[in-house]
């Protein structure tokens, strides 16, 4: 699954971040996917490794999305 599939199936008001998939390094910080603006749909055409729920600092939930970056 692609992101930019997963961004059309979920609700457009979840917040979510793009991680390394191999390093766990953060590519993205955390954006509300109803943004058109947001940094997430620098990725969309990027293949999903893992979906893994988070809470932020301030207790609000959201989603980790892990892709492969090519080096």
């Amino acid at each position: 699954m692609t992101a930019k599939e997963l961004f059309n199936t979920v609700s457009p008001f979840l917040d979510m971040q793009i991680i390394d998939s191999k390093t766990g390094e953060p590519l993205t910080g955390v954006d509300y996917l109803a943004d058109s603006k947001c940094d997430l749909y620098n990725y969309e055409e990027e293949n999903i490794y893992g979906i893994a729920p988070k809470v932020d600092k301030d207790g609000k939930p959201y989603l980790a999305i892990l892709i492969e970056v090519e080096a």
